[in-house]
């Protein structure tokens, strides 16, 4: 039974209207709160990539040289720049090159992804080590 289904019953019951409104309201917070985003992320797809790229040693290293190099080249738009970056390296080297269910599935993955939510919290990592690096 998914959440619109369980406020329908919810509905129909027997219950008080005081204790639906409140099973109600309750089930419509947790569905907004799915909806609204994924561990912090705008959506899995989103915290999915920069879990794989905060846990590959290498990726890591390499987008935050990227960002440090940006920032400093980058005066106007550096997170907007390093956005834009990542999403054509990672759209640039999909596994799946031919046309298929399995790359129309994978495309739409990475369209959901918030490039721009990724490259601001990198941008915000390399701030927080150059402060330390400072102290």
């Amino acid at each position: 039974m998914n959440d619109q289904e369980l406020i329908v019953a919810v509905g129909n019951s027997n219950m008080e209207s005081e204790a639906k409104a409140e099973i109600v309201e309750s089930i419509r917070g947790e569905f907004k709160e799915n909806k609204e985003g994924y561990n912090g992320w705008k959506n899995y797809e989103t915290w999915d990539v920069k879990l794989w790229i905060d846990n590959e040693e290498s990726d890591y290293e390499y987008w935050h040289e990227r960002a440090k190099e940006i920032r400093e080249e980058e005066e106007e738009y550096p997170i907007l720049s390093l956005a834009d970056e990542m999403k054509e390296f990672y759209d640039e080297n999909n596994p799946l090159p031919e046309a298929g269910v399995y790359t129309d599935l994978l495309n739409a993955a990475l369209g959901e992804v918030d490039w721009y939510e990724i490259a601001e919290h990198i941008m915000e990592e390399i701030e927080e080590e150059t402060e330390k690096e400072e102290r």
